[in-house]
């Protein structure tokens, strides 16, 4: 019902990103990957939320993203934005120890 698209993928296959199963699934690791999903031609979509889940690692965890949406695949909206990591080291280091105390 659904098409989901990658920029690449470094592990897994892009199948993977949508569903309820745990896979390990992640793109490259290069500057403006991304990952989408496609609903289908005639269907709209109005997100009241969404989930993000990493993988129980140390390593490959997501911390910086866009959450985007588009109607004609030219013109995206941002819908919501993540940044944990700026170039502000006051503000890493904030972010590193609330990392730190949630682990």
């Amino acid at each position: 019902m659904v098409r989901a698209f990658a920029s690449s993928i470094g592990s897994g296959y892009v199948d993977d990103i949508v569903g309820r199963s745990l896979s390990n699934c992640r793109t490259l690791n290069e500057p403006l990957s991304f990952v989408g999903v496609d609903f289908g031609e005639g269907r709209r979509v109005l997100p009241t939320a969404y989930s993000l889940r990493n993988r129980n690692s140390e390593a490959h965890i997501l911390l910086n993203w866009h959450f985007e949406g588009s109607n004609d695949k030219i013109n995206w909206n941002i819908l919501d934005r993540r940044i944990y990591l700026s170039d502000n080291l006051e503000y890493n280091l904030e972010i590193e120890e609330e990392q730190r105390r949630i682990q």
